[in-house]
């Protein structure tokens, strides 16, 4: 916890030098502001001038026009002198020269307006690649807090399922001491008994198909059939007519609702018996079981409507004179249909609380398998599982990337392991942090260990027992790519199978969650030999990463070579003695260096020509490299 609160600080620490970074380029935007007043106050004294200028070729226009009419005065005066001539004329040059200084000067005033644009132009583009890095700064600080997110959820998820895990384990603890305890449960689940092909949720939805259904009609015609009697007594011819019609239309519209309810009466039973099984575990004391039953205690008044509407609709024929006399007042007066409907409207009131009692009780009735499970087992162990550490970006020295979420090593131990379901099982033991490559020859026992790892590790995450002497381990999304076949009715071939297959595993691992553990057997051998070797090569390499661990199972030996670097190489091998071969099924480091299958041809009854042909054809390809037929 202090270091992910260290881990934490300094993330906060560079938020905070973010921002630093924030305000300076704030202050130098504000800067580069100033500079872009005191151009466009240069561009007013320009404005300024350039009126000036042109109110100055205005005077000399004006001057020039006055010269010109000294001159025709001169004309029209020869008897001027010539020094006024004179004077004239230098006026006249002095205001030439005045005029092309003014035009000189006009000119680079100008060229400095043109600087000052490409200024602008300039500063603009610099304010707008500010304004661009800042808004990326904010996209890369809202990524890093999504990703900070993503990891607080995977902790959160990693925390919740290990206090669940504990919580089972105590609760199987007790199931295996408390052996009147356990009886006394399984004694009520075995009353409670089982649904057949249909889960009970099936049932429940059976139930929709009779849409809403409601007791107006039926207790219309009870109250007609009352008041028939009653006018019976007042005139008899007529109400005795009455009361006959009424029978006969509730007797006729009775074994037609009769015919319509009985198949869903099935899906009632099975909720009764479950609703009565809760009542019975309610009644057991135990501390340990407590916070579990205390929820049962609760949710059971909340049946009440449903327990009481179940004397009327409920009710089966008996054969018995009582059961007939309660059969005909049925007919007669539709209590049981009544009842039905009553039922029908409280199943689909306590819909939740019936989920919530189905949890319960199925979650007590898995622990006692699993404690019954455990029992069963010649060796199993309680796992040491552990959450995969995950830090932020940048948060700790050596942490990798992977999926949008940041995984330090993880890792996977397992020492004498076997597989449940075999009578005499060879153990093994196992430990990896980079990924499997299982070779060796067929029926060695590569499919059996990679099942056998799979499936340990899933039992290790729900009921917190695995078969083996020892298992420490992360926690996983087990995942896999085995007993894979072509499907007929969608069209797929063997390979397009194996591809999905193999593309849903790459997915998870680029996905955030927790660390993926896939197993993959025969990787793509539904193509042909050169592409299968390059396409599992790269595939292999893409899953291996952090927060992957891949085990995977294969017959070319080539993937051993090329991915030596990425995998620990493990391998089973065979044994041929007196013309028999067998198998010890030893987890074995490093490659295979045995092939087997011409071998087992022989032992099959081949004929000898074809065994001498196919020895000869693979020690020829072995030699050249090349297929001679």
């Amino acid at each position: 916890r202090q270091e992910k609160t260290g881990r934490i600080g300094v993330l906060r620490e560079q938020i905070r030098t973010e921002q630093m970074n924030e305000e300076h380029i704030r202050s130098r935007m504000a800067s580069i502001d100033g500079e872009m007043h005191q151009k466009e106050e240069e561009q007013a004294e320009y404005e300024s001038e350039k009126q000036a200028l042109n109110a100055s070729m205005q005077t000399i226009e004006a001057k020039q026009q006055e010269a010109e009419a000294a001159v025709r005065s001169m004309d029209e005066a020869v008897s001027r002198t010539e020094t006024l001539i004179e004077t004239a004329k230098a006026e006249i040059m002095d205001a030439l020269n005045q005029k092309a200084e003014l035009a000189a000067r006009r000119q680079r005033y100008e060229t400095m307006l043109e600087q000052a644009d490409v200024r602008r132009a300039e500063v603009t583009q610099k304010l707008l690649k500010f304004k661009s890095d800042e808004s990326v700064q904010e996209e890369q600080k809202k990524e890093e807090e999504a990703k900070l997110g993503k990891v607080r959820e995977c902790l959160e998820a990693f925390s919740a399922q290990e206090k669940e895990l504990q919580e089972r384990e105590k609760l199987l603890e007790f199931l295996e001491q408390d052996e009147e305890t356990r009886v006394r449960m399984q004694e009520i689940f075995f009353k409670i008994g089982r649904t057949g092909k249909y889960s009970l949720y099936d049932y429940m939805d059976f139930l929709d198909v009779l849409g809403v259904r409601k007791n107006g009609k039926h207790l219309l015609v009870d109250l007609l059939f009352f008041l028939a009697i009653a006018a019976a007594f007042v005139s008899p011819p007529l109400g005795l007519c009455g009361v006959s019609a009424v029978m006969c239309f509730n007797i006729t519209t009775y074994l037609k609702e009769k015919k319509q309810i009985e198949p869903y009466l099935t899906s009632f039973h099975y909720i009764f018996r479950l609703i009565r099984g809760a009542e019975e575990l309610s009644e057991i004391h135990a501390q340990q079981l407590e916070g579990r039953l205390s929820k049962v205690r609760k949710l059971l008044p909340q049946f009440g409507k449903l327990n009481r509407s179940a004397s009327l609709g409920m009710r089966t024929s008996s054969g018995d004179p009582m059961g007939i006399v309660a059969d005909y007042i049925n007919m007669m007066l539709h209590l049981d249909i009544i009842g039905f409907n009553i039922m029908l409207h409280a199943v689909r009131e306590q819909t939740e609380n019936i989920d919530r009692l189905v949890t319960i009780v199925g979650e007590l009735d898995a622990l006692i398998a699993a404690a019954g499970f455990r029992h069963s087992l010649p060796a199993w162990c309680v796992p040491k599982l552990t959450a995969a550490e995950t830090v932020a970006d940048g948060a700790a020295h050596g942490a990798v990337e992977s999926s949008g979420q940041h995984f330090e090593a993880v890792s996977l131990q397992l020492e004498q392991l076997y597989h449940p379901l075999l009578t005499d099982p060879v153990k093994n033991d196992i430990e990896t942090t980079n990924g499997v490559l299982l070779t060796g020859s067929n029926a060695s026992g590569k499919s059996t260990f990679l099942k056998a790892v799979a499936l340990n590790m899933i039992l290790a995450q729900t009921i917190h027992t695995c078969c083996a002497d020892h298992c420490q381990s992360s926690y996983w999304r087990v995942m896999t790519s085995m007993a894979l076949r072509d499907d007929l009715g969608s069209g797929e071939s063997y390979y397009i199978v194996e591809i999905r297959s193999l593309k849903r595993i790459l997915d998870a691992a680029q996905s955030p969650g927790a660390p993926v553990l896939c197993f993959v057997d025969e990787v793509l051998r539904g193509t042909n030999t050169v592409e299968r070797i390059a396409a599992s090569t790269q595939i292999l390499k893409s899953l291996h990463k952090p927060g992957v661990c891949c085990f995977a199972a294969t017959h070319d030996v080539e993937l051993t070579g090329l991915l030596e670097a990425e995998y620990d190489n493990y391998h089973f091998e065979e044994q041929i003695a007196d013309g028999d071969i067998s198998f010890p099924y030893l987890l074995m480091p490093g490659r295979a260096t045995s092939r087997n299958a011409i071998r087992l041809l022989e032992m099959m009854g081949y004929s000898e020509e074809i065994i001498k042909k196919a020895d000869d054809q693979a020690a020829e390809f072995l030699k050249t490299g090349v297929w001679k037929a």
